[in-house]
């Protein structure tokens, strides 16, 4: 089913012109099962996934800040063996 929807998707937008928009990212990154996390690199990986959300232009065409599209992107952290990745 999962695989259908990604298809049919996929070709829809073959055959129309997609556009693309400004985003007003809002970044929430969640950790309820983690105990020993780097609260800086989580802040940091925050700020840069916001900071490329908001900062990243998606098309050609220019927008006022007000005709951006207000998202929240929220990441749950569900492991992390201690390293430097997650």
């Amino acid at each position: 089913m999962k695989i259908t929807s990604i298809v049919t998707f996929l070709c829809l937008s073959i055959f129309f012109d997609a556009a693309a928009q400004e985003l007003n990212a809002n970044v929430q990154i969640l950790a309820p099962r983690v105990s020993n996390l780097n609260k800086a690199g989580i802040d940091e990986l925050k700020s840069t996934i916001r900071t490329f959300l908001n900062n990243n232009k998606f098309s050609n065409d220019v927008y006022l800040p007000k005709e951006r599209i207000n998202c929240s992107f929220v990441l749950t952290i569900n492991s992390w063996d201690g390293g430097s990745s997650y």
